[in-house]
């Protein structure tokens, strides 16, 4: 068995900003790391870091292979949270859980030579509304989000009574 990484470097598009970071990363640390936007932990700087999460993202990269043999499978550890990835332009999958890892088989659309993974992220603030819009969860904390419960994510980003609402996204 061949293993081929695709950590290291991605492209980050979306609301505005696009710049490069390193994966395992997420918006906040790409734009951090790029000096984009302020310290999300400082003063009143949270509520302008939700309102930057609250938006599309894409995480883009291209990788080569020498040769396509056998199966090949796209092995993501880490996808957080509502993931839609393609492949060479064409669909792989869409994910909607932080909490577990996903495997494909991606042989047909994989090519010889130069191939494209674009992961596109929807906010989880949107998804979570919706839901609960269409269903009410009771219970629970009145720190987080309203409908947290709807998603799969690390609820301790939907903000609590010791932690900043900053429901991040990106590849881990």
């Amino acid at each position: 068995m061949r293993t081929y990484l695709l950590n290291g470097l991605w492209q980050l598009n979306g609301n505005g900003f696009s710049c490069e970071g390193k994966v395992p990363g997420s918006v906040l640390s790409f734009l951090l790391d790029n000096k984009l936007i302020d310290d999300p932990f400082y003063r009143d700087n949270e509520d302008k870091a939700f309102a930057v999460l609250n938006n599309e993202y894409d995480f883009s990269r291209e990788f080569e292979l020498a040769e396509i043999k056998n199966q090949m499978f796209l092995c993501c550890d880490g996808l957080d949270t509502l993931a839609t990835i393609y492949l060479n332009d064409k669909l792989v999958a869409k994910t909607k859980n932080m909490h577990r890892a996903y495997r494909f088989d991606v042989s047909k659309l994989l090519k010889v030579g130069m191939n494209k993974i674009v992961i596109h992220f929807d906010p989880a603030d949107d998804y979570i509304k919706a839901k609960d819009k269409e269903y009410k969860l009771l219970g629970g904390s009145i720190e987080p989000l309203k409908g947290f419960g709807h998603i799969r994510k690390a609820h301790c980003m939907l903000g609590w009574d010791w932690g900043p609402k900053l429901p991040d996204i990106g590849i881990w």
